[in-house]
């Protein structure tokens, strides 16, 4: 009968450790979908463990550039799928749980807070739709306009519509200054136009200057005449510069006069959403589908239920039970 030899499993050096760790977390994130609860979790204590690897292995001198550089590249692509792992790892109620204690540094252990991250995420996406939303409006009043006056271009409109696309533009790409630039040069032109009036007071408001900003708003109320549509347009412009709760007092002052309004209610839930008043959004969502679905505006139906349904998914987390 042959002698058995036993060989010892060789034990990974710890540069060894951390390219199979790489590896593996690669692995992993290609198969994210198919992931349970305690593989996710296995990511952020594999990515703890890559991090301490890291640091013992610098501090001997070890050039680490070809690893550290798949390390970041990972991150990036696991940033970008952080709605995704947060599902797979049960929500943000089932990540606080198996956030280590004491907590992590957020700045060298972000995923361990990627629920914050994708909070973030959302409310920029909510931002991009309510910019793009106005700026698809303003073009369509534009080639209205130009319709309108095809004859005899009035410049002042042209000059109007073009400091409401620069500024929606500007917004677009987060710089507040260069919006409020666009629409100072508008007034420039049109020094008395209510829309740009508006605008510009709703901007003065986000960036904290709300004693500039309310005698402009007195003279656009004058302008504007009907309340409603005066509260309607300044809520609109006050989801675009991140002003949420301010949207939501006068979108609810338009619902009172206008109930059956489905964008109305839709501009509600939207602002409800940002401020991660989740129940009663869902209750505005479901009102906005209603009205519109009765009204025929199908455009406000996709936008109310496809809205609905993302939120529902990212409330799908179970509650954080006391004593835990």
């Amino acid at each position: 009968m042959p002698k058995v030899v036993y060989v010892p499993e060789k034990k990974l050096n710890p540069a060894d450790e951390l390219r199979t760790l790489l590896t593996a977390l690669e692995e992993r994130h290609v198969r994210l979908k198919l992931l349970g609860e305690t593989q996710a979790t296995d990511i952020l204590r594999d990515m703890d463990r890559a991090v301490q690897l890291f640091a013992d292995l610098q501090a001997s001198g070890l050039d680490l550039t070809p690893e550290a550089g798949r390390f970041e590249a990972f991150q990036n692509r696991l940033r970008r799928s952080a709605g995704l792992l947060l599902r797979r790892l049960g929500g943000a109620s089932a990540l606080r749980r198996a956030r280590p204690d004491p907590a992590p540094d957020p700045a060298t252990h972000w995923w361990w807070y990627i629920d914050e991250l994708v909070a973030r995420q959302r409310r920029q996406t909510l931002r991009r739709l309510a910019i793009v939303a106005g700026v698809v409006l303003v073009i369509l009043a534009g080639v209205w306009l130009v319709f309108q006056t095809i004859l005899a271009p009035d410049p002042l409109v042209v000059a109007r519509v073009e400091a409401e696309n620069e500024a929606n533009f500007a917004l677009e790409a987060g710089d507040m200054q260069a919006a409020l630039a666009a629409l100072d040069a508008g007034l420039e032109k049109v020094p008395n136009d209510p829309n740009l009036l508006l605008f510009k007071a709703v901007l003065l408001d986000a960036l904290g200057q709300p004693e500039q900003a309310a005698p402009l708003l007195v003279q656009a109320r004058q302008a504007i005449t009907d309340p409603v549509a005066f509260n309607l347009h300044r809520a609109q412009l006050e989801m675009r510069v991140d002003l949420p709760a301010q949207a939501e007092q006068h979108i609810r002052e338009v619902l009172e006069k206008v109930p059956d309004s489905a964008n109305g209610w839709l501009l509600l839930a939207q602002s409800l959403e940002a401020q991660q008043k989740y129940p009663e959004a869902v209750a505005a969502y479901q009102k906005a589908s209603e009205l519109a679905e009765a009204q025929n505006n199908e455009e406000i139906v996709v936008l109310a239920r496809v809205s609905l349904a993302q939120l529902q998914m990212k409330m799908m987390s179970p509650p954080v039970n006391e004593g835990q």
